[in-house]
């Protein structure tokens, strides 16, 4: 298990709630992490955010859901700490 994952097999919101976590885990401990630590996190964290490269349910075009809502909100505070921990971008 990393230090950003979430279990095999979890769907949409469940990846989402990972997501969030992460970003407050990064938030409020990062500043007692060593570099291999960050660069764990950043790998957890990124392979998290890919995984959502496709989804599992939900529409993402009906912006007025709440999957979308969670799941999106989820993924932008982890890509936004990502950002701030030194990743430009995720491929």
């Amino acid at each position: 298990d990393g230090i950003a994952s979430a279990p095999e097999g979890w769907e949409d919101l469940g990846k989402a709630h990972a997501a969030m976590a992460s970003a407050v885990v990064y938030d409020a401990t990062n500043s007692f992490w060593d570099r291999k630590t960050r660069q764990r996190w950043q790998a957890d964290t990124s392979d998290l955010l890919r995984s959502f490269y496709e989804i599992s349910g939900g529409n993402p075009h009906a912006i007025g859901n709440n999957w979308w809502a969670v799941t999106h909100s989820g993924l932008y505070f982890c890509a936004a700490a990502l950002r701030a921990s030194g990743v430009e971008a995720i491929p």
